[in-house]
């Protein structure tokens, strides 16, 4: 039996419960990029990818190992590995998995993990099946982040077990010969692979999409790539690393956007933080910054999704700290513009509103104040800001700062001040407001 493959991206499937059935599946590799692969069958040998070039994972040491000889060198069911095509030696190819498609049983996977690691808890696994199989909540697992990770055509996307789809991931299915990452979050992690999860490739693959309340998705697309970056708010989550919800950023090719939160924690493509700033009470502004890398200079898009699963009165905004520009993605979700591979990485913040006195509403022109650091930001959107005195007080009252506006729509002043909040007065023939912020 010959499970075929070709440069469509088609591939033979089998569903069996049959022990020891012999065949051959087909694996179609495009060339100059890596792909993740993995058995579906025993008895698999490292010479299945001659003149291939093929590395193994190791999570204790963070490093990559090429496998060159020998060649009879078996492959382990359920570890992934890497492989790479060179267009210069045989170009897009075909490889060829021979010996008894792995049975119909669960595959229990212990999961490395190593504080001391550069590669803590990343752990590289892969489909055992000669078909689809399903990643969902009926994993037994313990101790694991809640995405497992795929690289396509050199973008990292991923479905997470409750959130759904990331980076443009469009269903939960990980087809046969596919490896992917699955993150520990302590010692005695583990997963298992069940049988019972498997899918046909006649079944639908794919799931209505998921609805998430309070969660903000980002996608940087140019260069012929995409990223995507998310800001989630929910109850149970904290300003630290939350395991299950939080992602690390994982590197793309070279010429893709990287587009990412900024946080003390370092840079997370899903940030996960505490819902208590949506409460109407809070009534501050909230501001994340975001990390931003180019792969070639060019024109790239801004797009917001997810505004409409916000509660009422949440005012969101995408700032440009390179031009001073402020734009309310309520109003509109898209921005374009130019960057280049020298531009600063911090080079947008998002901001978030909420409280009865949100500065901004639909069809109405309005100043909003926050501070960043030791920063007080202020940004107006369809007012003139230009000439207004600003004055800035402490919680005693004592005058710290006075002058006036220099942009018409993005002012920014650095205090030298201790961490505390601060009061922002600002004044003009046709506007008198005063905003607390808190500055760090």
């Amino acid at each position: 039996m010959v499970l075929q493959a070709d440069n469509a991206g088609n591939q033979g499937m089998l569903y069996t419960n049959t022990a020891n059935q012999p065949g051959t599946m087909e694996q179609y590799l495009t060339a100059d990029v890596w792909h993740l692969v993995t058995p579906p069958v025993t008895g698999a040998v490292i010479g299945t990818y001659t003149d291939v070039y093929l590395k193994e994972w190791d999570e204790p040491s963070g490093a990559w190992t090429y496998l060159v000889v020998p060649e009879t060198m078996p492959m382990n069911v359920t570890e992934g590995y890497a492989a790479w095509t060179d267009s210069g030696l045989l170009g897009p190819t075909t490889v060829s998995y021979r010996g008894n498609f792995n049975v119909a049983t669960d595959y229990a996977i212990p999961l490395d993990y190593t504080a001391a690691s550069s590669g803590v808890g990343s752990n590289l696994v892969g489909n055992p099946y000669p078909m689809h199989v399903e990643f969902n909540t009926n994993w037994p697992n313990t101790n694991i982040s809640g995405y497992a990770m795929v690289y396509d055509n050199g973008v990292y996307r991923g479905w997470h077990l409750t959130l759904g789809s990331f980076n443009g991931k469009v269903d939960a299915m990980i087809p046969p010969t596919q490896g992917f990452w699955i993150t520990s979050l302590g010692t005695g992690a583990n997963i298992t692979i069940p049988a019972t999860e498997r899918v046909y490739g006649s079944q639908p693959f794919y799931k209505d999409e998921i609805v998430v309340d309070n969660m903000l998705r980002m996608k940087l697309s140019g260069n012929g790539y995409e990223d995507e970056s998310i800001i989630l708010f929910r109850e149970d989550c904290s300003s630290g690393f939350d395991g299950f919800y939080d992602l690390d950023k994982w590197e793309n090719t070279a010429a893709a956007p990287q587009f990412y939160n900024l946080t003390t924690m370092g840079s997370l493509s899903v940030n996960a933080v505490s819902n208590k700033v949506l409460n109407p009470t809070y009534n501050e502004t909230v501001s994340f910054p975001m990390g931003l890398e180019v792969g070639a200079n060019g024109s790239y898009t801004f797009e917001a999704g997810g505004l409409e699963n916000f509660q009422t009165g949440v005012q969101v905004y995408l700032v440009d700290n390179m031009t001073d520009m402020i734009q309310s993605l309520n109003k509109k979700q898209d921005y374009t513009f130019v960057a280049s591979t020298d531009d600063p990485v911090n080079r947008f913040t998002i901001v978030f509103h909420t409280g009865i006195n949100s500065p901004i509403t639909d069809g109405e022109a309005g100043v909003q104040v926050f501070g960043y650091e030791k920063a007080v930001n202020i940004f107006s959107d369809g007012f003139e800001l230009k000439g207004s005195e600003i004055i800035i007080y402490d919680i005693l009252g004592q005058i710290i700062y006075k002058g006036q506006a220099e942009s018409s729509t993005h002012e920014v002043i650095n205090l030298d001040v201790k961490e505390g909040y601060y009061f922002v007065q600002i004044l003009n023939a046709d506007l008198k407001k005063t905003e607390k912020v808190l500055l760090r």
